[in-house]
């Protein structure tokens, strides 16, 4: 077997990174280090990137970065009309918040949901070619002061000034520079699926969230109104998997939502096959970089999907750290990934604190608390979600960025 040491391509760069795990993360960050003119190199265990997933959401916080840090235009996205939650039994609104071009005036940017996918392949094709390297299972990580070493199932290996792992949850990457990743379950699971299209006329473009006792269902259309994507939230005491292809029993995620309104009912009436995904997440660590290995996305803090926040957090994780590093060399690396961890741990936090919070309150059994919840956030001028979420669709990573290299100068 070989063993050959593979340097990524020198180029320009002023350091050579290698980047594990061809997620949203992962490519984005690779995509805005070579915009700082390294030397990177992206390595991804899967033979190919193949349309794995379902359905996600970009806020203004994230959309804004694609086109503006790092270049990407996305094909297939929906700017939904409004943020609609629905009472489970009858479907009677709680609250309807207007998106479209309210929020992308406010924001800047737009509200989008899109296919994961999608956001996959045009990431993918906005890293340099031969950039990305498939069939690569990381299987050992060494670093010392000098670089590190990262070893690949299939025999090869390659030395890097830097090493981001973008690789996940249960990051090999991270456990192997001594950074805890074992994840702790929620007690939620999703069943995720894609409904026919014909269902977006009856039910509207709306991000729409069913909220029921211990449960709740959310709908929105996807690739262009192609299918409505839906994702529905049931308890789950077992060890589910996290994968994004695990496969699920359509028959069990009927019966979770049996006597719910005939319309969450015909959603999964129209379709034969679901994906089941287990709902983990784990606290944010201090730090979010060990040596001369850093953390981005779920490798670094993953998200509960309770605030549709995953991708946009891996985004902004993305436009700070190639900010930081722009003009990084190994002599001051060091100070940087510092100021990496310092910028992003605060918010990380609080969006991870947020979705708990709404675990909780999307769940509510039907009484008291249930009626006051539906209250406050039926009243005009209370649980707004573009005036109490201003801190989340308003934020800049690049302004982020720019604060923290200043601090760091």
């Amino acid at each position: 077997m070989q063993n050959d040491i593979v340097h990524p391509s020198r180029g320009l760069g002023r350091m050579r990174i290698a980047v594990v795990g061809a997620g949203i993360g992962g490519l984005a960050t690779a995509i805005g280090l070579q915009k700082c003119g390294h030397s990177v190199s992206v390595h991804e265990q899967a033979a190919a990137l193949t349309e794995v997933g379902a359905g996600i959401v970009l806020a203004p916080n994230s959309q804004r970065l694609l086109a503006g840090a790092f270049g990407i235009v996305v094909s297939g996205t929906v700017r939904p009309s409004a943020l609609h939650l629905r009472r489970w039994q009858d479907g009677s609104t709680i609250s309807r918040q207007l998106l479209g071009a309210e929020a992308s005036a406010r924001f800047r940017a737009d509200y989008v949901t899109l296919h994961r996918a999608d956001l996959i392949d045009a990431l993918a094709a906005g890293v340099q070619p031969g950039t990305l390297h498939l069939a690569q299972r990381t299987i050992a990580v060494r670093q010392d002061d000098d670089g590190v070493e990262v070893d690949f199932e299939n025999g090869e290996s390659l030395r890097a000034d830097l090493v981001v792992a973008a690789d996940g949850n249960r990051s090999l990457v991270a456990a192997a520079v001594g950074v805890p990743t074992v994840p702790r379950a929620s007690g939620y699971a999703a069943y995720r699926g894609l409904a026919s299209p014909d269902l977006i006329e009856e039910l509207g473009d709306d991000h729409t969230a069913w909220l029921g006792p211990d449960r709740h269902f959310v709908h929105y259309p996807v690739s262009g109104g192609r299918f409505l994507n839906f994702v529905a939230i049931v308890p789950s005491p077992r060890d589910e998997p996290e994968s994004w292809s695990s496969a699920g029993d359509i028959g069990d995620a009927r019966a979770h939502f049996a006597d719910w309104d005939p319309r969450v009912r015909r959603i999964l009436a129209c379709t034969d096959s679901v994906g089941l995904w287990g709902l983990y997440d784990r606290p944010v660590h201090d730090v979010l970089h060990a040596g001369r290995t850093v953390l981005v996305g779920d490798a670094a803090h993953p998200v509960l999907p309770f605030f549709a926040q995953g991708a946009s957090m891996a985004l902004e994780d993305a436009a700070v750290l190639s900010s930081l590093l722009g003009r990084a060399t190994p002599e001051n690396l060091a100070d940087r990934l510092a100021a990496y961890s310092a910028a992003r741990v605060p918010r990380v936090r609080k969006v991870q604190q947020v979705s708990y919070r709404n675990a909780t309150m999307f769940h509510l059994a039907d009484g008291p608390e249930q009626q006051a919840r539906d209250a406050r956030l039926g009243t005009p001028g209370a649980g707004d979600p573009l005036r109490d979420n201003d801190w989340l669709y308003g934020y800049d990573a690049r302004d982020e960025a720019a604060v923290a290299l200043a601090r760091n100068s």
